[in-house]
């Protein structure tokens, strides 16, 4: 039996890991209010996210899944889920590039 989820959940997708937006998900879901109300879970590359609480300053933690059956209502911890569709090694921030241009694709679809 799955368990009930006690809030509404919200997907966010990471948008392109060589952007701005893993951070700005970061510090949004930083925000006690948000994780009150709703269940956030990001579409997107949990090491990406990994990366983004470092640059970001964080304490929260990533909780990476392959399904939404897998999410924890935590505090304090960000639902990822993982598509494991970004090398960090050739990831190049600041700069166009068609490995998180395809992988940003990939998570609206």
């Amino acid at each position: 039996m799955k368990a009930k989820k006690s809030k509404p959940l919200i997907a966010i997708t990471m948008g392109d890991a060589a952007g701005i937006g893993p951070e700005i998900i970061v510090k949004a879901l930083e925000r006690k209010q948000l994780q009150r109300r709703a269940l956030p879970v990001v579409i997107g590359d949990a090491q990406t996210m990994e990366q983004a609480l470092a640059i970001a300053n964080s304490r929260m933690k990533i909780h990476a899944i392959t399904d939404l059956d897998q999410i924890q209502e935590a505090s304090e911890t960000i639902q990822v889920l993982d598509l494991k569709n970004i090398d960090l090694k050739k990831l190049k921030h600041g700069q166009v590039d068609p490995m998180p241009g395809k992988a940003a694709v990939e998570y609206i679809h």
